[in-house]
């Protein structure tokens, strides 16, 4: 198992991860890793080619290192990897596609959802060192080579997790910035009409004037009282209405 495509540049170094996976209730011994290219100017070399023993349903991992240097020629190249064993005798191979000098897509690097891809399915945490190769990568500004190794390190988890019988969990996408833009707009507008219905329930029920000034009105007061104010000169017309009435009374008086 190992990732289907790669990328490089002149004068790189990349280690990708080779694991070796037996599927069948067998023991197999005596494995011996290999690695071949049609390109020219690329290295290749594992930290550790043998493998002694493996039972049935394990795995072991080697790690392979490609060096391009500066005679590498762009272009799209083939990367053969090969496992040969001793008991029983049989040998598997796999093709790597690399790509030299090639430029990238417009596809957006995915490091944080490699890196929750790994959390929730802990088997893909050994895959962990290609994305720190990919961050360093992007440190670099070798964006292509970053973004083949955040590829390549999701489609060898998938592989992983499937290859076991079970099924990829993949992580929730969360967007915070987008939430809490259209939420708060939606509380403010909610609130705003709450806030109105409000102030014209309590115009209909007497409570508030059209100007927004608290009111009473009770049935005795004057209608100038219920429009919510008052008439100064009420008082004085009232008391010159009554001596008017005194006069009057007296005059009748003394007439009779």
């Amino acid at each position: 198992m190992a990732p289907s495509y790669i990328s490089a540049s002149e004068k790189d170094k990349i280690t990708i991860p080779i694991i070796v996976n037996n599927d069948r209730n067998i023991i197999l011994q005596d494995l011996r890793l290999n690695a071949t290219t049609n390109a020219k100017g690329i290295e290749l070399t594992f930290d550790n080619d043998y493998i002694p023993i493996l039972k049935g349903f394990e795995k072991a991992t080697r790690n392979l290192t490609i060096i391009t240097n500066k005679y590498s020629s762009p272009g799209l190249y083939d990367i053969t990897v090969t496992v040969r064993v001793g008991y029983p005798s049989f040998e598997d191979s796999i093709k790597i596609v690399i790509g030299l000098g090639t430029l990238a897509d417009n596809k957006t690097i995915r490091v944080k959802f490699a890196q929750d891809l790994f959390k929730e399915n802990p088997e893909c945490l050994e895959l962990n060192d290609m994305l720190l190769q990919a961050k360093k990568a992007l440190e670099e500004k070798k964006v292509d080579k970053a973004r083949s190794l955040v590829e390549a390190s999701i489609q060898m988890c998938r592989d992983l997790v499937t290859s076991r019988g079970k099924e990829i969990k993949i992580p929730a996408t969360r967007n915070y910035r987008l939430l809490f833009k259209i939420l708060i707009p939606t509380i403010i507008i909610l609130s705003l009409v709450i806030i109105y219905r409000s102030y014209k329930a309590g115009i209909r029920k007497g409570k508030f004037s059209r100007f927004g000034k608290a009111i009473t009105v009770t049935e005795k007061e004057e209608p100038s009282k219920k429009m919510g104010f008052s008439n100064p000169f009420s008082k004085l017309f009232k008391r010159k209405k009554n001596k008017s009435k005194t006069k009057n009374r007296d005059a009748w008086t003394r007439n009779k």
